[in-house]
Parts: structure tokens; C-alpha cells; sequence
């Protein structure tokens, strides 16, 4: 099965302030073993990541303000 048939883009129901944020819809699990694997974990990093890097428009870019964003959460000074 291919990885795109596995992820969706999250639609909600009525206008709401998300419905641009470029979030993708999270698959609910009952178990701990089920969330780990791709369909649930996926989506839920994307959607962890911060609107600037969810809406570059080319992978240059995409690689540039993630590799940023990593750096910063992982040596930030608090």
C-alpha cells in the first residue's frame, strides 16, 4: 500500500480558522502499538511542525526551514 493512500488532509465539518494550516488528518488508535506505526504517527509530527515549514512551497525551502526548526528545538537555550 502507498504511503499517500495512507495519510488525508484534514477537512473539517464547518469553517473553521484550520481549514488552511495544511494539517493532516490523525488516525485514532487503541493501542500503544498502533499509534507508533505510520498512518498515526505521520500526520501527527506533520501537524506538530510549525505553520512556516507546513506551507513551503518547494523542498529546498521545506529542508531549509526544517533543519532550522530542529536546530532551534534542540539546542534552545531556556
Amino acid at each position: 500500500m502507498a504511503s499517500s493512500n495512507l495519510i488525508q488532509w484534514n477537512t473539517p465539518s464547518r469553517t473553521l480558522w484550520s481549514a488552511s494550516a495544511n494539517l493532516l488528518s490523525v488516525t485514532r488508535c487503541n493501542i500503544a502499538f498502533g499509534a507508533r506505526g505510520f498512518r498515526s504517527a505521520a500526520p501527527a509530527i506533520w501537524n506538530s511542525l510549525p505553520s512556516n515549514v507546513r506551507s513551503c512551497e518547494t523542498l529546498t525551502t521545506f529542508r531549509r526551514q526544517l533543519k532550522s526548526h530542529l536546530f532551534h528545538s534542540a539546542f534552545a537555550t531556556a
